[in-house]
């Protein structure tokens, strides 16, 4: 719990900063984004590292956490994380971008309960 709050955390703070908003620019309307003198392909290529950083870091602590790692532990977490996305926005509606990062973590919260 002490490395998603951390990780959401240091989320919010990044995407209120000018980089971070002009990375959500990017996302939402590229075209728009380049129109403004945001380079979208450094934009996309820092999303892509971001996401592997985090599957990474992840995936470390899952491999510690079980003590061995296995390739095919990954099977099906992109269903977990659809649904999660899913919960969080069902559940608390309309939400600015960093309460929608903290309603996503606990979205994901509220499926693990959901599977015991």
């Amino acid at each position: 719990l002490t490395m998603v709050f951390i990780v959401t955390l240091i989320m919010i703070y990044f995407l209120q900063s000018n980089l971070g908003q002009a990375f959500i620019v990017t996302g939402d309307n590229p075209i728009m984004a380049q129109s403004i003198g945001i380079r979208t392909d450094q934009m996309t290529n820092m999303g892509l590292m971001f996401s592997n950083g985090l599957i990474a870091i992840a995936g470390a602590v899952i491999a510690q956490n079980s003590g061995y790692a296995d390739i095919n532990m990954g099977i099906g977490i992109i269903v977990i994380a659809l649904a999660s996305i899913v919960i969080g926005e069902v559940v608390f509606g309309e939400l600015t971008m960093n309460q929608r990062l903290i309603a996503i973590t606990l979205g994901s919260i509220i499926y693990r309960f959901v599977l015991l």
